[in-house]
């Protein structure tokens, strides 16, 4: 009995190598807390109908596919089976579980994960809402990196998933939309949907075999800029990391036209072309005396603000995006000003939309895009932000 146990006793390694608590493997198979901790002292076995679906979810968590089988069949010699039976048997490549109950699962790739911020937060509630759907999900952090990108392309082709989600994802410059397009085209080939989440300009093609859902990036830049405008700031700036960010500078400009405001020489923090180094803050921020940022650019912003003996919004107003306001950093008692674009809305949208494309194989135009614009959005933290009318000097 002590061999037996001793070599069933693989299930709680397992669990510790990816983070996952008995509690929550018990609630993913739909057995009792108790029966996990059975299975992991060797004390019961799972029946084997259990066994296909832990297999499965260990898979798509990624785990070493040797490893898996080594544990089932662990569990099936305890329970009295001939292991000659099953030395190359191909029934021991368990399907992974879709919301078919046969196809891949769902590759969702974003980035920024680490620290939580507007994209890691939407790509965790389009995978809580594609799990609620029955689909599984793998959850991809591409680290901004474009050679990353595409190896995790490579990977879901190569594992057939039944879809693709990229929450975030640019294409690379100086040709970001055919960049893209290129990228996502490595899908369509394998006949894999895909939907793109992220902020645009109205008016986007989309690909084929593919949906889109988008705030549309006109509008928060124009929320930001109206409010400072409305505020009575005529010297407005921005910081704006990241290299993908050269069509939200073209945004950004065109936003305080329609206040008759022309942006100067030191309007704009952004990287240089082909760079991913933010630009000089400190000219921006010594110039104007608001400025638009992305939850991206607020840390280093703040960061010269200190530097430079500025407070907001006593010196200076700076307004942000979010998509909750707990995304945000908050110094001391003062949240930041920030347009909220709507998480919740967006991440059921996709998920549904690329559901169906996957169920269906293909969607009418009508609904294979939406763009949230200035009317899903709000402004919060006015009153009592970091916003407030430029100080007299």
């Amino acid at each position: 009995m002590g061999n037996r146990r001793s070599r069933v006793r693989m299930l709680q390694p397992l669990l510790r190598a990816h983070n996952i608590s008995r509690a929550e493997l018990a609630h993913t198979l739909g057995v009792s807390h108790q029966t996990v901790a059975n299975w992991c002292t060797g004390r019961v076995q799972p029946p084997v109908a259990q066994l296909k679906l832990l297999a499965g979810y260990f898979e798509e968590l990624g785990a070493d596919h040797a490893y898996v089988t080594a544990l089932v069949v662990s569990f099936l010699e305890a329970q009295g089976l001939d292991r000659s039976l099953l030395v190359n048997d191909e029934r021991l490549r368990v399907p992974r579980a879709g919301a078919d109950g046969n196809a891949g699962p769902i590759l969702v790739i974003s980035w920024d994960q680490a620290r939580g911020r507007y994209y890691g937060s939407l790509a965790g509630t389009c995978v809580s809402m594609l799990e609620h759907l029955g689909y599984r999900c793998l959850l991809a952090d591409c680290c901004g990196q474009h050679g990353t990108k595409r190896y995790y392309a490579r990977i879901a082709i190569e594992m057939g998933c039944s879809g693709v989600l990229l929450v975030g994802i640019p294409g690379e410059p100086p040709d970001s939309d055919g960049e893209l397009s290129s990228y996502v085209d490595e899908f369509a080939k394998a006949n894999i949907p895909v939907g793109v989440v992220s902020g645009e300009q109205r008016g986007r093609d989309v690909m084929p075999g593919t949906i889109l859902v988008a705030w549309d990036l006109s509008d928060v830049l124009g929320r930001m800029v109206d409010t400072l405008a409305q505020l009575g700031h005529t010297k407005i700036g921005a910081v704006m990391p990241y290299s993908g960010m050269y069509m939200r500078y073209e945004l950004f400009e065109a936003a305080l036209r329609r206040h008759g405001l022309e942006p100067g020489e030191s309007s704009c923090a952004w990287p240089s072309e082909g760079d991913d180094v933010l630009g000089d803050i400190a000219p921006v921020i010594r110039e104007n005396s608001g400025i638009v940022t992305t939850p991206s650019g607020l840390e280093p912003l703040v960061s010269e603000c200190y530097a430079s003996g500025l407070a907001w919004p006593d010196d200076i107003s700076i307004i942000t995006t979010t998509g909750s306001s707990d995304d945000l950093p908050q110094q001391g008692a003062q949240r930041f000003t920030c347009v909220k674009t709507p998480l919740a809305p967006i991440g059921h949208a996709a998920t549904q939309m690329l559901s169906r494309l996957i169920k269906h194989g293909s969607t009418p135009d009508s609904e294979r895009v939406l763009v949230l614009g200035e009317r899903e959005m709000s402004v919060v933290n006015l009153e009592g932000g970091s916003v407030a009318a430029p100080r007299l000097v």
